[in-house]
């Protein structure tokens, strides 16, 4: 499968194409739910299966948030390689890569600080620090449902109450904390990692455009907020990327990402694989045991419905084990 996703912008769809199991002439296309996700519809494709094609589209772009789903659509497609080019040389030519067909800079950045389609599903409070930048604070105040109060802050410059604290930094800023002598990056950082919300640093800018500290001075500071004190390092490349980026964790930290990521891989879809791939879904049920006791029972409804004392009576289960798959059929989900 090659799945390619693109743009179409008068009806803000993305065209899903490269589906092995669509159908030529079919149309698979994806649009924005009210959750802020991509949900899948079809035309002339009579098996259609929304599930596997968000499934093949989680994979291709890393989530099902529009936002994502529609900034991986707008990318050009990757020409082929030309005559006389070999393969190598195509490959790390950044006029031909998906890297330099979406290059990280602030210019693309602000192709993703539409903030006023970006949606948080129910209002919540954010807090901004009075320091930060009126730009910042406009920016943020696009977001639906985001209810964005300047206040002065003691830990952070963006605070979700319970939920989220974002310590920001250019990256001038970021050295300057850490050469000057009071090297306050550490104390803020040591009260990020106490306090009670998760705690983030974004680092905004690039560290190739300072020159005050080496490579592995960077380095060691940022392995320890990462690994003594693990807190997080976010590095964004303006103040744009910044602005979505605490848009789209405060939604992640306030509400989730608004859907349920499977728990197993997409199973098979002929009846009798997935029946065995139920049951073998069992903690401690082997695909071997599994085919013993669908053998015994017949079908995965006797088999759900018997008792530890039926269950004995199979080949390889012990009084643990049949305990085990008794709970799996009957434990009641809150």
């Amino acid at each position: 499968m090659s799945l390619r996703l693109s743009y179409f912008a008068a009806k803000d769809w993305v065209y899903v194409n490269g589906l092995d199991s669509a159908p030529p002439g079919s149309k698979i296309w994806l649009m924005r739910n009210s959750g802020g996700t991509a949900s899948a519809r079809s035309s002339g494709f009579p098996g259609f299966d929304k599930d596997e094609v968000l499934v093949a589209v989680r994979g291709l772009v890393g989530s099902l948030d529009w936002d994502a789903v529609a900034a991986m659509a707008r990318v050009p497609a990757r020409p082929g390689r030309p005559p006389g080019m070999t393969a190598a040389s195509w490959r790390a030519d950044p006029a031909t890569s998906r890297a330099g067909a979406q290059p990280w800079t602030a210019a693309y950045a602000e192709g993703l600080s539409d903030l006023v389609a970006f949606k948080i599903p129910e209002p919540t409070r954010l807090l901004v620090d009075h320091r930060e930048p009126l730009e910042m604070v406009e920016r943020l105040g696009r977001v639906t449902n985001l209810v964005v109060e300047v206040q002065s802050l003691d830990t952070g410059d963006f605070l979700v109450p319970g939920a989220l604290v974002v310590e920001r930094k250019t990256v001038a800023d970021f050295v300057t904390s850490i050469i000057d002598d009071d090297k306050r990056l550490f104390t803020q950082a040591a009260r990020l990692s106490v306090a009670p919300e998760r705690a983030v640093v974004v680092v905004e800018g690039s560290f190739a455009d300072q020159q005050r500290m080496t490579l592995e001075q960077v380095t060691g500071a940022l392995s320890y907020l990462e690994v003594i004190l693990r807190v997080p390092v976010l590095n964004t490349v303006s103040l744009a990327h910044t602005a979505h980026a605490i848009a789209r964790m405060v939604r992640h930290a306030a509400h989730g990402l608004g859907y349920d990521l499977p728990i197993r891989e997409p199973g098979p879809k002929d009846a009798p694989s997935a029946a065995l791939h139920v049951v073998a879904g069992i903690p401690g049920v082997s695909t071997r045991l599994a085919k013993t006791l669908l053998a015994h029972f017949g079908t995965v409804r006797a088999l759900a419905q018997a008792d530890v004392k039926e269950l004995l009576a199979v080949d390889g289960i012990g009084p643990q084990k049949a305990r085990a798959i008794v709970a799996a059929f009957t434990t009641k989900i809150a």
